[in-house]
């Protein structure tokens, strides 16, 4: 059984707007044993549209005044809520997306806290925590291991905590699944200011700090010869442009190659040489 709390009055686009029963404005309902919360702002409801349960999320509310017919000088006020659909139950499954929308007189219902936790959690299938929400007090799980396992991007404007949600995702990680990786697996972290050299992501004794300097030449940084010996690696390096010197990277690394006995110093003499012992010299070197 669901908590019947208001009915949709009004659709536009895909803002709803809902009509509030007078005798739904609690903060908690306790109902069959089962805990809701009331209705707010940025609180969820469930719209009934045949056996589909559209979900929306509060954005908005007012009161509309209506004076009765019995008595003009009274006024009854009218809790009215605009709302916006985020998904769909099906099966009492949550889809994202919107899909569905309601009609005039669909009736709207609070959203149980183990159900608001199936939509923002991955229930039964990882225990891996990044925190909870902060009004519902519901944890986000993630599956950490198709998060970990591809390329991940997090965007934001300056100050708004790329850096520390970074830290949270790793420092999770590592709190839970360290053992099982130690060992296993190798975690190369490029960190231009210094925000992980202590004991931040994981503590500084399980970890190699290299700091790169190329004044004070404290540390240097081990790369193996078959990533150094690449195109792309001396262009960085060397700042080649792409349609003179990056081919004449190429060549070299190519004579590299075709060549048992190579020094680069060698090569660099053989290829001066060559110009300037030629009787007119070529104006392509």
């Amino acid at each position: 059984m669901s908590v019947v709390v208001g009915e949709v009055i009004a659709v536009t686009g895909v803002r709803i707007s809902l009509r509030i029963f007078e005798d739904s404005s609690q903060e908690t309902i306790f109902y069959d044993g089962v805990k809701y919360r009331g209705v707010s702002l940025r609180e969820h409801l469930s719209i009934q549209r045949g056996f589909i349960d559209i979900v929306c999320l509060v954005e908005g509310e007012h009161l509309d005044e209506k004076k009765l017919e019995a008595d003009a000088e009274k006024t009854l006020y009218i809790r009215k809520i605009d709302v916006r659909p985020i998904g769909y139950i099906v099966d009492d499954t949550f889809f994202e997306g919107v899909k569905y929308m309601p009609m005039i007189r669909d009736k709207a219902s609070l959203l149980s806290e183990p159900m608001v936790g199936k939509i923002y959690g991955v229930e039964g299938k990882t225990n891996f925590s990044i925190g909870s929400m902060l009004k519902e007090n519901v944890p986000i799980n993630l599956p950490w291991a198709r998060i970990f396992n591809s390329h991940l991007g997090i965007f934001g404007n300056t100050g708004s905590g790329k850096s520390n949600t970074l830290a949270k995702l790793y420092t999770s990680l590592f709190n839970e699944k360290f053992q099982a990786l130690k060992n296993k697996s190798q975690f190369v972290i490029i960190d231009f200011n210094g925000e992980y050299t202590e004991d931040q992501i994981l503590p500084a004794k399980d970890k190699k700090i290299t700091i790169l300097d190329s004044k004070k030449g404290k540390h240097k940084f081990k790369i193996e010869a078959v990533h150094f010996w690449d195109v792309e690696t001396l262009s960085l390096l060397f700042q080649a442009t792409t349609n003179t010197q990056q081919p004449f990277l190429r060549r070299v690394l190519s004579g590299k190659k075709n060549s048992k006995m190579f020094h680069l110093r060698t090569m660099l003499r053989k290829s001066l040489r060559r110009p300037l012992a030629q009787v007119r010299p070529s104006q392509t070197h």
